[in-house]
Protein backbone atom coordinates (compact mmCIF):
# COMPACT_ATOMS: atom_id res chain seq x y z
CA UNK A 1 0.00 0.00 0.00
CA UNK A 2 2.42 2.51 1.21
CA UNK A 3 4.56 1.69 -2.04
CA UNK A 4 1.77 2.23 -4.12
CA UNK A 5 1.10 5.42 -2.69
CA UNK A 6 4.60 6.81 -3.55
CA UNK A 7 4.22 5.71 -7.06
CA UNK A 8 1.12 7.66 -7.44
CA UNK A 9 0.68 10.26 -4.12
CA UNK A 10 -2.50 11.68 -4.65
CA UNK A 11 -4.24 8.41 -7.12
CA UNK A 12 -4.21 10.93 -9.93
CA UNK A 13 -4.00 7.86 -12.41
CA UNK A 14 -7.21 5.92 -10.85
CA UNK A 15 -8.84 9.62 -10.83
CA UNK A 16 -7.73 9.72 -14.07
CA UNK A 17 -8.92 6.16 -15.78
CA UNK A 18 -12.46 6.70 -13.83
CA UNK A 19 -13.22 10.13 -15.54
CA UNK A 20 -11.96 8.36 -18.53
CA UNK A 21 -14.26 5.31 -18.50
CA UNK A 22 -10.70 3.64 -18.73
CA UNK A 23 -7.63 2.77 -17.29
CA UNK A 24 -5.40 5.85 -18.26
CA UNK A 25 -2.82 5.11 -20.49
CA UNK A 26 0.96 4.64 -18.46
CA UNK A 27 3.49 7.47 -19.22
CA UNK A 28 5.52 4.39 -20.79
CA UNK A 29 3.02 3.14 -23.10
CA UNK A 30 2.48 6.42 -25.10
CA UNK A 31 5.83 6.82 -24.90
CA UNK A 32 6.45 3.57 -27.14
CA UNK A 33 3.14 4.02 -29.09
CA UNK A 34 4.75 7.93 -29.88
CA UNK A 35 8.52 6.57 -30.42
CA UNK A 36 6.78 3.80 -32.85
CA UNK A 37 4.53 6.46 -35.02
CA UNK A 38 7.97 8.47 -34.85
CA UNK A 39 10.11 5.62 -36.37
CA UNK A 40 7.62 5.48 -38.89
CA UNK A 41 7.50 9.05 -39.89
CA UNK A 42 11.44 8.86 -40.00
CA UNK A 43 11.60 6.14 -42.09
CA UNK A 44 9.27 8.13 -44.63
CA UNK A 45 11.46 11.15 -44.66
CA UNK A 46 8.58 13.05 -42.82
CA UNK A 47 9.71 15.98 -40.97
CA UNK A 48 7.83 16.06 -37.61
CA UNK A 49 8.37 16.53 -33.91
CA UNK A 50 6.64 15.23 -30.80
CA UNK A 51 5.09 17.89 -28.69
CA UNK A 52 5.81 17.23 -25.17
CA UNK A 53 2.83 17.52 -22.43
CA UNK A 54 3.48 20.44 -19.62
CA UNK A 55 2.08 23.86 -18.79
CA UNK A 56 3.68 25.36 -21.53
CA UNK A 57 1.55 23.32 -23.79
CA UNK A 58 -1.42 24.91 -25.03
CA UNK A 59 -4.62 22.65 -24.95
CA UNK A 60 -5.80 21.38 -28.90
CA UNK A 61 -2.12 20.63 -29.91
CA UNK A 62 -1.88 17.09 -30.81
CA UNK A 63 0.84 14.86 -29.73
CA UNK A 64 2.76 14.91 -33.08
CA UNK A 65 2.97 17.22 -35.83
CA UNK A 66 4.94 16.95 -38.82
CA UNK A 67 5.12 18.29 -42.66
CA UNK A 68 4.73 15.69 -45.13
CA UNK A 69 4.38 16.70 -48.95
CA UNK A 70 4.17 20.07 -48.14
CA UNK A 71 0.67 19.80 -45.69
CA UNK A 72 0.97 19.63 -42.13
CA UNK A 73 0.47 16.19 -40.16
CA UNK A 74 -1.18 16.62 -37.27
CA UNK A 75 -1.45 13.11 -35.27
CA UNK A 76 -3.01 12.83 -31.95
CA UNK A 77 -1.96 9.31 -30.21
CA UNK A 78 -4.89 7.05 -28.61
CA UNK A 79 -5.20 3.77 -26.83
CA UNK A 80 -7.68 1.62 -28.91
CA UNK A 81 -10.05 1.57 -26.05
CA UNK A 82 -10.04 5.57 -25.55
CA UNK A 83 -12.66 7.30 -27.37
CA UNK A 84 -12.30 10.84 -29.42
CA UNK A 85 -13.84 13.34 -27.23
CA UNK A 86 -16.17 15.65 -29.22
CA UNK A 87 -13.42 18.55 -28.60
CA UNK A 88 -10.97 16.38 -30.29
CA UNK A 89 -13.16 15.53 -33.50
CA UNK A 90 -13.59 19.50 -34.08
CA UNK A 91 -9.75 20.18 -33.84
CA UNK A 92 -8.58 17.37 -36.21
CA UNK A 93 -11.73 18.60 -38.67
CA UNK A 94 -10.42 21.85 -38.21
CA UNK A 95 -6.81 21.17 -38.98
CA UNK A 96 -8.31 19.08 -42.68
CA UNK A 97 -10.51 21.78 -43.61
CA UNK A 98 -7.77 23.88 -43.65
CA UNK A 99 -5.63 21.15 -45.91
CA UNK A 100 -3.72 19.71 -43.05
CA UNK A 101 -3.76 15.71 -43.00
CA UNK A 102 -5.34 15.18 -39.02
CA UNK A 103 -6.36 12.45 -37.63
CA UNK A 104 -5.60 9.70 -34.58
CA UNK A 105 -3.19 7.05 -34.32
CA UNK A 106 -3.20 4.45 -32.15
CA UNK A 107 0.06 2.79 -34.01
CA UNK A 108 2.17 3.18 -37.11
CA UNK A 109 -0.23 1.08 -39.39
CA UNK A 110 -2.86 4.06 -38.70
CA UNK A 111 0.31 6.48 -40.11
CA UNK A 112 0.43 4.42 -42.99
CA UNK A 113 -3.09 4.43 -43.83
CA UNK A 114 -4.09 7.80 -42.93
CA UNK A 115 -0.91 8.94 -45.53
CA UNK A 116 -2.34 6.85 -47.97
CA UNK A 117 1.07 5.13 -47.85
CA UNK A 118 0.55 1.27 -48.98
CA UNK A 119 4.02 -0.91 -48.18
Amino acid sequence: MAEEYRKDPYGFTAWLGKRLGNEARTAEEESEAVKAICDVLDSLGVWHWHVRHGSERPAGVPDVVGIYQGRLVAIKVKRPEQNVTATWKTILANIRDRGGIAFVAEDPNDVLENLNIGL
